[in-house]
């Protein structure tokens, strides 16, 4: 990301979704793969790409991860909401059982518009 950048068109379909501010750039910890302001709360997000063979470990990898993102920025004194963006559906339907247990939204591109909607920070 080249800097903070205005979302003058929230409907569009590669945006994260309606009502999302400014884009923030990653400064040296936590090194996020996308953030952004909605509201008063920080949206922090890791990306990963899922397939079968790599599943359990890309989906534990990024529990850890935005976990610590979430950490660290709420100790910076944001309200943070993590997210989990994945490249298709976990084939494991408990992954998201577990994100919603952790107050974590796991998304895909088939659900993110729906999800990225509805969704209000639980940090």
């Amino acid at each position: 990301m080249g800097g903070a950048q205005q979302d003058a068109e929230p409907d569009r379909p590669d945006r994260p979704g309606p009502g999302v501010g400014a884009a923030i750039t990653p400064g040296e910890e936590p090194r996020f793969d996308l953030a952004w302001f909605r509201g008063r709360a920080v949206w922090v997000a890791e990306v990963k790409s899922i397939t079968s063979t790599n599943e359990e470990r890309q989906l534990r990898t990024a529990i850890g991860q935005v976990l610590r993102y979430r950490q660290k920025l709420t100790a910076s004194g944001h309200d943070v909401q993590a997210i989990i963006i994945t490249s298709r559906p976990p084939h494991d339907s408990s992954w998201d059982e577990l994100c919603q247990w952790e107050g974590i939204v796991l998304i895909w591109p088939e659900i993110a518009p729906e999800r990225l909607s509805a969704e209000e920070p639980r940090a």
